[in-house]
């Protein structure tokens, strides 16, 4: 795997049919593990866990946080983002059980990014601050309901996302990029035959630039 620059992951997206009736839950986090290994006691290991221990407490409401420690080779660089939609508190302790969880699930490992719930926090040895690409790891959640039209609700969804995305980009700052939205169609339909609205958030690292927010 090449450095982080490859995999950065730049957009937090959700899309959710009906809050209220859909819930998803993980037996555990998504996670991706990159890039080499580190000795236990190391001083990379210790500029990590340093590192790892303070983010949280960093982070201020706008849920998003960046730092570095140490210097090369053993310089560690990390990357905390919360959902735009949660909490001051929420936020810190998403990232704090992020950041546990993230050790656990990489021992040793370099470079590793993993998503919680409400947050996102990744860590590397190469800088990662501002780099975007398009060949990074993700994950999808899937809604059970069904579609009566898939290539309208298709169709529904793009101009949606794509709203979201051109808002999240034009409208954020070096803090916060964020958009979320909603489109009324009467092509989705739920087993109780229900008729519903798709609800979208977009959410991108705010270090990003407009242009590589769009082409995320």
């Amino acid at each position: 795997m090449n450095s982080s620059g490859s995999w950065k992951v730049s957009v937090m997206l959700l899309l959710l049919i009906n809050l209220n009736l859909v819930a998803f839950t993980f037996n555990q986090n998504p996670y991706e593990c990159m890039n080499g290994k580190y000795a236990s006691n190391s001083t990379y290991s210790a500029n990590l866990n340093s590192l790892l221990s303070s983010i949280f407490s960093n982070i201020n409401d706008t849920g998003f946080y960046s730092a570095s420690m140490g210097r090369n080779p053993d310089r560690v660089n990390a990357i905390a983002l919360c959902r735009a939609d949660r909490t001051l508190d929420q936020c810190r302790s998403c990232v704090q059980d992020a950041a546990v969880e993230v050790v656990r699930s990489c021992p040793y490992g370099k470079e590793a990014i993993i998503w919680d719930e409400f947050c996102m926090l990744q860590y590397s040895n190469q800088p990662i601050y501002g780099f975007q690409t398009d060949n990074g790891p993700r994950f999808v959640l899937f809604n059970v309901f069904n579609a009566t039209s898939l290539e309208r609700f298709w169709e529904d969804r793009r101009i949606l996302m794509n709203d979201l995305r051109d808002k999240a980009a034009m409208n954020g700052g070096s803090l916060w990029k964020a958009s979320a939205g909603f489109r009324n169609t009467s092509d989705i339909e739920t087993i109780y035959g229900l008729n519903l609205t798709i609800y979208g958030l977009v959410q991108c690292n705010p270090d990003l630039s407009p242009r590589n927010v769009k082409i995320a």
